[in-house]
């Protein structure tokens, strides 16, 4: 597909350094955050000095964008500086082949990682990217455990992300884009939008898609003012099609102003993802197989432009999230 941002010179690469910021699982792998909602305990100081308007309920929050790669590496990306800071590997042990598909930072700063193949999900240090199992997930890989009803044991997330549950509130919710388990569909389909309770696991599907996105499923990003987004990269059939970008409503799932963003994006279904700072847009989505992804620039809160500002990052972003304490203005 031959699209606006693609046909960009493939030119400069993704500054890349090694270095961390303090966000450690505690003993109980929690971290109960300001408002709480997301684990208990732990001591994550994760603050990040990057301007933009926050909220200043997690002042001491991470503020960055946090993205996964295929080979499992978790990093920070500054959208002031455009640079990757490596975290470390994340090793989750597990008898399967681990890939991170789907990711989410809590406001304490603990990180959660999906694979959507076997359905585990992981605790994960945003200090040193050290791995803890949860109940979501059996450590051998044998698929989600189910805790509440039988519906709900094959259950897994294409893409997760934390939302505030008010505008400027400190209370947050997890929310997650169910993959679809269709027979002869290899989970191309998903099943809508669906919440998880926490430090529990318990998921509470809320609903599907609407006006032309019943049956997909996307990457999601939420914001500290309660807003959830979803990037949607195939559409109603198993071969690329329409990229689209959408609001979602927390309560219904619906989605009722959906936008074609095919001619600015080509985003790929295994890998990719998306996050809002500081009222823009970043998304991280695949372009070939030049051995990168393409970091591009979504002005939401102004002109609805796009820039390519990364044209190939030098590794695949699998999956890519914000917490709710990241700016909600640019920064000045």
């Amino acid at each position: 597909m031959l699209t606006a941002v693609a046909a960009l010179a493939m030119a400069a690469c993704a500054r890349n350094n090694d270095s961390r910021e303090d966000g450690a699982l505690d003993a109980d792998g929690g971290g109960g955050g300001p408002g709480g909602g997301s684990g208990t305990g732990g001591d994550l100081s994760v603050g990040v000095g990057v301007g933009g308007s926050s909220p200043d309920w997690c002042e001491d929050g991470p503020k960055l964008i946090y993205v996964t790669s295929n080979d499992n590496v978790l990093r920070t990306f500054d959208p002031t500086t455009l640079e990757f800071n490596t975290i470390g590997t994340i090793d989750c042990p597990i008898t399967t082949s681990f890939s991170v598909n789907a990711l989410a930072i809590g406001q304490d700063g603990v990180a959660y990682v999906g694979n959507f193949f076997d359905g585990t999900l992981w605790k994960v240090s945003t200090s040193d990217a050290s791995c803890e199992p949860t109940n979501f997930g059996l450590p051998d890989g044998t698929g989600p455990v189910c805790d509440v009803t039988p519906d709900e044991c094959h259950r897994k997330f294409y893409g997760l992300a934390f939302a505030s549950d008010a505008a400027r509130g400190g209370s947050e919710t997890l929310y997650g884009s169910i993959r679809g388990e269709a027979p002869n569909l290899q989970g191309i389909y998903g099943e809508g939008l669906a919440k998880m309770g926490l430090p529990g696991y318990q998921i509470t599907p809320i609903g599907d898609f609407t006006n032309g996105l019943a049956g997909g499923q996307c990457s999601l990003t939420g914001t500290a003012d309660g807003h959830l987004f979803g990037l949607f990269p195939y559409i109603g059939s198993n071969s690329p099609s329409t990229v689209v970008f959408a609001e979602i409503d927390k309560a219904s799932g619906a989605t009722s102003a959906p936008v074609d963003i095919t001619n600015d994006l080509w985003a790929y279904l295994w890998y990719g993802g998306l996050a809002f700072w500081g009222g823009d847009i970043w998304f991280f989505t695949y372009k070939d197989s030049s051995g990168g992804s393409q970091v591009t620039r979504y002005r939401y809160s102004t002109d609805k432009s796009f820039t390519l500002e990364i044209p190939n990052t030098g590794f695949y972003v699998t999956g890519a999230a914000v917490s709710v304490c990241a700016p909600l203005t640019p920064p000045k």
